[in-house]
């Protein structure tokens, strides 16, 4: 027998709220969204199946250094190209290739003059590049009675430029027939049982190739024995050198 319209209905059940839930979480586990559950503002870890969110789901610039764990990142995660240069390194770079020499020595020539007790003392290797060297000498002269130290550049090359702040003007002179006199970077004596020093001498020598060595050099010198006590120098007759060589570099034309 047939319904008619006055034929009673059954009555429609509501879904249970645990069904809801559950119907709700799997719609987020399908589609990867996090969708707030009912009485709850936000979505924890355990509301979201494992592997749903991919990156291309996470906006840009959501994840902060806040959401980060301190030492969690290693070496491989970052891409290194894209890192500014640490100041330190940076300045580790620009020292690279500078030479600092400290040498004491005594006396290894003597004479009436200066230019007999130079030309009778033997050369201290200081430093160089190129066709430069740079070498000190200590000597004393027998005359005055002093002890001196000079420091000299030398070049295998003519026609090359030496300036300084102690140097002579060489423009287009500096070469292997220069007097050595002419070619000192810093020089300085002491009298007897006095020393003395002189620690100013910045500068540069351009070769007729291009190469362009720079620095600053300085002495100390003593002779006998000092009243207040030798100290540092030790006894005796003393010369230091000390040389700082610069990077060397290259003239570029325009």
């Amino acid at each position: 027998m047939k319904g008619g319209a006055d034929m009673p209905t059954k009555p429609t059940r509501r879904p249970a709220p645990a069904l809801i839930v559950a119907i709700i979480a799997l719609v987020a586990a399908l589609t990867g969204s996090a969708i707030a559950l009912p009485g709850r503002n936000s979505v924890d870890s355990n509301d979201i199946q494992k592997g749903a969110v991919k990156a291309k789901q996470i906006a840009k610039n959501a994840i902060k250094s806040k959401h980060v764990k301190n030492d969690s990142l290693k070496g491989a995660d970052i891409k290194e190209s894209s890192l500014g240069k640490v100041p330190a390194a940076a300045e580790a770079d620009a020292l690279a290739g500078t030479i600092r020499v400290w040498k004491k020595v005594a006396p290894s020539g003597s004479g009436a003059s200066d230019a007999a007790a130079r030309a009778a003392a033997t050369k201290v290797p200081l430093g160089g590049a190129g066709p430069f060297t740079v070498y000190g000498k200590c000597f004393v002269n027998t005359n005055v009675n002093d002890v001196n130290a000079e420091i000299y550049i030398e070049s295998t090359e003519t026609g090359g430029i030496l300036s300084g702040y102690s140097a002579d003007y060489l423009p287009a002179q500096l070469g292997p027939a220069t007097d050595e006199d002419d070619r000192k970077l810093v020089d300085y004596g002491a009298a007897l049982d006095d020393a003395d020093m002189y620690d100013y001498g910045n500068f540069s020598a351009i070769s007729t190739s291009g190469l362009v060595l720079s620095g600053n050099a300085g002495i100390y010198a003593k002779h006998g024995t000092l009243a207040t006590g030798d100290g540092a120098f030790g006894p005796g007759d003393v010369c230091i050198f000390r040389y700082e060589q610069h990077p060397t570099a290259t003239v570029e034309n325009g």
